[in-house]
């Protein structure tokens, strides 16, 4: 079942002191009004674990270390691992949110996996990129929306199986930053350039070594 949050607990370095889902099943659903909280805010946090949201109602201002953006309902967003957040209402009326918070784990599989190591860990080891935004307007943004809301509605039914299918909508986000990865575009801040033989040149390093030649991709800010 959903958890509904009306305040963030951290240590003093901002890490939120939570737990988030069990050892077989690293994985929480989270339900929230923003205007709720006790502070007014999502104050400041971060987490190891990696965090998607889906406006469900209203409008939300989202900070992340190095870039900020606007969401409105139906628009979703990915967070990175260990990426300080804020979250501000963009409006007085109920703004609801529905998140899910998990570990790599995950959709990675084991140690050393093709998933970790081709597809996993470029994207949450790169410290470039801090989030995804998943606009609403757009037909893989609204893809991408849409299984976040698929993912909560499953935990939030939690019926026989729930786990498998939260898996397959959380590994399915994944594929499709992957495969959209060269349309993204962070305020005109990030920039993510696709297909590493035909842009790379003397200015232009990979950001990492353990994906084949043919999957790389690079970021750059400007």
């Amino acid at each position: 079942m959903e958890q509904q949050i009306i305040e963030i607990i951290v240590d003093e370095n901002k890490q939120q002191l939570e737990l988030f889902g069990t050892p077989m099943f690293p994985c929480k659903a989270c339900y929230s009004d923003v205007n709720k909280f006790v502070t007014g805010d999502i104050s400041w946090h971060w987490h190891e674990e990696i965090e998607v949201i889906r406006v469900k109602s209203g409008s939300i201002h989202l900070y992340l270390d190095n870039s900020d953006f606007v969401l409105n309902e139906g628009d979703g967003v990915f967070i990175n691992s260990n990426i300080l957040h804020y979250i501000r209402a963009g409006t007085s009326e109920e703004c609801i949110l529905n998140s899910l918070v998990f570990n790599k784990n995950l959709i990675s599989g084991g140690v050393q996996s093709v998933f970790e190591q081709n597809f996993v860990n470029p994207i949450v080891e790169n410290k470039n990129l801090s989030g995804i935004a998943f606009y609403k307007n757009t037909s893989w943004g609204e893809e991408a929306s849409a299984c976040i809301k698929n993912a909560f509605s499953q935990f939030e039914k939690s019926e026989f199986g729930y786990e498998i299918l939260v898996r397959e909508y959380l590994s399915h986000i994944w594929y499709i930053m992957l495969k959209n990865i060269q349309d993204l575009n962070l305020n005109k801040n990030l920039y993510i350039v696709c297909n590493y033989k035909k842009f790379v040149s003397e200015n232009m390093q990979p950001f990492t070594n353990s994906i084949n030649e043919y999957k790389k991709f690079e970021i750059y800010k400007i």
